[in-house]
């Protein structure tokens, strides 16, 4: 358990440096890419130290028996088609929540193009057995993309150890696709020539060429540092973000302009302020691409009194949590509601107030970094709040230097 103190307010504090960790999402495409590159290939600067990060570098190293990825949802897709493609006979692993995420359309794709898997638990889900790739041929497919863009990214991560190359369709409506988009921007900068032409992927086998490449600070992480400059007007200097990202979670400095948070460029980095009082009491936001924002801005307008309105969020069912129902259950802590208006739309109503009792952190990260935002209302305790080792470590560290 930890408890929050109230945190400082005020435009009159001194600014402050919120030190961001390098990105996740970055980081672990590299980590594929390195792998498929070979040893001292590729170098990578800067490298995440995000738990999800590590279990992914340990399970690519590993080429026989059991690889336990925990909780790394993005780890074990990546894994699974590096894996296959190498014809490595694994079996891959989880948490018991992890054995509940969906990874069928992953299998399916994979087992067109020649890889042996199984199930090894529930049909569509890890655990799954890998044992051996004989290439089929195949030259196009279809994928589904609307529960994750990660089973695209995975196979465009891989697309170099594709004898042939693949035409690769979408089915159903596509999610997160800013993901796998950031996925093959990121292969093209590493010399990989696969592209995107009319609504389809062609995944080429090109070699990776480069020789170094530089992780850039996590934009998801940025998104609460803006909820804190926002509900405190304190001064926030944010370094090693780019102007020029690959992230789909830069589009943040849109998001919260009109909420109460300006972003500028700096000599010395970005800074974060809180000009004057929020020019509205009522939002509207798509995630679709942006997902990993949802819980931050959820909160964010429950301790403004914000009325939100969320779109795109359906595919928040199927992370670390049922990040809905998580949603829902905290925030009434506080007085608010999170109202299903339709299972791809919810709102967000009512102004938080103290909680009687802990947030529960339902072993997701961004739920416990999400409502540390509410200790600038009022002071709070969160439970297991070590949850945030999967993608911020030090986040703790950072928030107290609010106080």
């Amino acid at each position: 358990m930890l408890a929050l103190p109230k945190l400082k307010e005020g435009h009159e504090q001194p600014e402050v440096l919120f030190q961001l960790p390098r990105s996740k999402s970055e980081s672990n495409r590299l980590l594929v890419a390195q792998a498929i590159a070979g040893p001292g290939q590729l170098e990578i600067l800067h490298l995440s130290d995000a738990r999800d990060t590590q279990l992914l570098q340990a399970a690519l190293m590993q080429t026989e028996g059991t690889i336990d990825i925990a909780d790394a949802g993005t780890a074990m897709r990546f894994a699974t088609a590096y894996h296959a493609f190498k014809g490595h006979h694994v079996l891959l692993t989880g948490t018991a929540r992890m054995q509940e995420r969906p990874i069928a359309p992953l299998v399916e794709a994979l087992r067109s193009l020649g890889a042996k898997i199984e199930y090894m638990g529930r049909p569509g889900c890890p655990p799954v057995r890998l044992s051996g790739f004989v290439p089929s041929g195949i030259d196009r497919l279809t994928l589904d993309a609307s529960l994750s863009s990660q089973y695209l990214s995975a196979l465009i991560l891989c697309a170099p150890l594709l004898s042939n190359g693949i035409d690769i369709t979408l089915t159903g409506q596509a999610v997160s696709l800013s993901y796998a988009r950031m996925t093959l921007q990121l292969m093209q900068k590493l010399g990989n020539n696969s592209c995107e032409e009319n609504g389809r992927f062609r995944l080429n086998p090109t070699p990776i060429r480069s020789r170094v490449a530089e992780v850039e600070a996590d934009w998801s992480a940025a998104g609460y540092a803006f909820g804190l400059v926002g509900l405190t007007g304190r001064k926030l200097l944010l370094q090693g973000l780019q102007k020029q990202s690959l992230q789909a979670d830069a589009a943040l400095t849109v998001k919260f302009e009109p909420l109460g948070v300006q972003f500028a460029w700096q000599p010395n980095g970005s800074l974060l302020v809180s000009p004057g009082p929020v020019r509205t009491n009522e939002a509207y936001i798509d995630f679709t691409n942006i997902p990993d924002q949802a819980q931050t801005l959820a909160v964010y307008a429950a301790a403004k009194g914000i009325r939100l309105t969320l779109t795109g969020v359906s595919t928040l069912r199927h992370k670390e949590t049922d990040r809905l129902a998580a949603l829902q259950a905290e925030l009434a802590k506080v007085g608010c509601s999170l109202i299903e208006l339709h299972p791809d739309v919810f709102r967000v109503e009512g102004m938080a107030r103290h909680p009687e009792r802990p947030f529960t952190t339902y072993h997701d990260h961004r739920m416990a970094m999400s409502f540390a935002m509410l200790a600038t209302r009022f002071p709070i305790e969160i439970e297991a709040p070590d949850v945030v080792q999967k993608s911020f470590p030090h986040f703790w560290q950072e928030l107290a230097k609010l106080y």
